[in-house]
């Protein structure tokens, strides 16, 4: 019997949103641009939240919503031999769309994933990243993931240039975040649990 409902937005292959798609009391719905990645909705997601009035992903009764928009663009603002092409200032419509999806449906969690070049542009709109979780660094309100991923992560998961998927593999979160994230949330019972907490212990340097 379904207990929990999510939405994995950006969804990619689906990392973050697996092991909730493996468990049978979750009820996953999955976004992504992509057709070759089998989303549940196949559409840009600025394109989504200007849609939002029409049913097009469910938005009763969400207990978790998670977003990774793109974060090649990031990358490519801050390195110098991009700057010609990219200028200094990356496009933010994907993570404001996200922003406003979730502002919209209101879940109980919510959670922003990107990279640490993405904390740069997404700083001043979130304020400071909740967690570091090697490469991935979230924002959100959510029930902290205690698990620990190497910060080599993504170059150890490189398949390489020729791969036309490598940059959703690179990004795929790893399945133990999505499973401690899954056991955290079916553990709490309200908010309260867990929501008095020191905030050193959560922004971390």
């Amino acid at each position: 019997m379904t207990q929990y409902k999510m939405i994995d937005l950006c969804s990619g292959l689906k990392g973050a949103s697996q092991p909730m798609i493996d468990d049978l009391g979750w009820d996953v719905f999955t976004v992504d641009n992509n057709p070759d990645l089998d989303p549940d909705l196949c559409i840009d997601i600025v394109e989504l939240a200007r849609q939002m009035d029409k049913g097009l992903i469910p938005i009763e009764n969400i207990d978790l919503i998670w977003a990774s928009p793109e974060c090649v663009e990031f990358f490519k603002c801050r390195a110098p031999f991009h700057k010609d092409y990219y200028g200094n200032k990356p496009d933010m419509s994907l993570v404001n769309a996200c922003l406003k999806i979730i502002e919209i449906i209101q879940p109980t969690f919510w959670i922003l994933e990107n990279t640490q070049s993405g904390s740069h542009y997404i700083k001043p709109i979130l304020g400071n990243y909740r967690q570091k979780l090697g490469p991935f660094f979230t924002w959100g309100n959510y029930p902290l993931i205690t698990c620990s991923i190497e910060k080599n992560h993504k170059a150890k998961n490189d398949p390489g240039h020729h791969n036309p998927l490598r940059s959703n593999i690179r990004a795929k979160v790893p399945y133990s975040v999505g499973e401690n994230l899954r056991l955290n949330i079916e553990r709490q019972n309200t908010l309260t649990q867990w929501g008095i907490f020191v905030e050193d212990e959560i922004y971390q340097p």
